[in-house]
């Protein structure tokens, strides 16, 4: 979420904190100023790992920096150590069926206090972050939105074991439904399937590019609080080569602060590299094919449990509006995504 996003809860009550003016906040600690705050460094990530040569293994070796992390992130120490890890999850996007027991197409709303009610399947604060003022709502086969039958709009494509998450305008037959949102896209969150505290979290993906597209994959922890939030990998279609990196969190004073990093990979938008973070008690640590490209000390609140968010999202504050240049449909391919145990703290 580079200079200024905000990837928040989704309770309604809780929009607020979604507000561009707050990506801003003020910074506590070593995060002084808000210069410190928008002050992402570039790592040309050229000569990482061939991404073709990385596979999904039960364990996995990383070389992670031995250095103390700064509190702000940076280039992490060239001094590594290999780490071994058991791995605790992977989907390898064969199929996806969204029966309710695997990944769900919609975030996790949580609690309306002013309905008094939990927001169910067809609420439209499940389908796309107001406080961000994205275009795009997220839809599934049997999303009904305000009709009263499913649209039957599929953005999920699944072709030679690549998922690919497809964003487009929406047709003319389903606005209504859709709340008059101009493009429908996808999502995909694990809250109820799979969460995990600590380990590595690696998605091997291709990002689209032009104006306007939003694609991530990120953590927000399961008690519903934010932040924490940590983003391992989001573009903005504009500036597809850079891959963006953030942390947010809460400080003892209550206060919120942000950190992040950008590193160019240059073939981003046309070739399949993979994306990770390693959380730890000590530091927190981005990589790009396995290669270490950014660190942060463990900020509070990062020792709960996580869990997983793919998302394409269309416009907003922060990516833009699509524009003539941006082709549609505009998909985000996941070709896989894995996690590895530290400690093997599993939930």
């Amino acid at each position: 979420m580079a200079h200024g996003h905000d990837k928040a809860e989704f309770h309604p009550e809780k929009d607020e904190r979604m507000n561009t003016a707050r990506l801003f906040g003020k910074l506590a600690g070593t995060l002084a100023t808000v210069a410190s705050l928008i002050a992402f460094f570039h790592i040309d990530a050229a000569c990482a790992a061939d991404p073709s040569l990385i596979t999904p293994d039960t364990t996995v070796v990383l070389d992670v920096p031995t250095g103390i992390a700064a509190n702000a992130c940076a280039v992490p120490s060239s001094t590594t150590a290999p780490v071994q890890l058991q791995r605790s999850f992977h989907d390898p996007f064969d199929t996806l069926v969204l029966d309710g027991t695997g990944w769900l197409p919609h975030y996790d709303g949580g609690y309306d206090p002013v309905g008094r009610r939990w927001l169910g399947y067809e609420w439209m604060a499940k389908r796309t972050l107001l406080g961000n003022r994205e275009m795009e709502l997220y839809v599934d086969e049997g999303y009904k939105g305000r009709a009263s039958t499913p649209m039957r709009k599929n953005p999920f494509v699944i072709k030679d074991g690549v998922l690919r998450i497809v964003a487009e305008p929406t047709p003319p037959e389903i606005q209504s439904a859709a709340y008059d949102y101009p493009y429908v896209s996808g999502m995909l969150q694990s809250r109820g399937m799979f969460s995990q505290q600590y380990g590595y979290f690696e998605v091997k993906a291709k990002v689209p590019a032009g104006r306007g597209l939003w694609p991530a994959f990120w953590l927000l922890p399961t008690d519903r609080s934010w932040p924490p939030e940590l983003d391992i990998i989001e573009t903005r279609g504009y500036e597809p080569t850079l891959a963006l990196g953030a942390i947010h969190w809460t400080n003892t004073d209550g206060t919120t602060s942000r950190s992040g990093c950008r590193t160019n990979t240059p073939t981003a938008n046309s070739e399949f590299h993979v994306y990770g973070a390693l959380i730890t008690p000590q530091k927190i640590t981005w990589f790009i094919d396995r290669v270490a490209v950014g660190e942060i000390a463990t900020p509070p609140g990062f020792d709960k449990t996580f869990y997983m968010v793919l998302n394409l999202a269309v416009g907003g504050s922060w990516p833009g509006t699509p524009d003539a240049d941006t082709v549609f449909p505009a998909s985000f391919e996941i070709d896989w995504v894995s996690v590895y145990a530290w400690n093997n703290s599993v939930q």
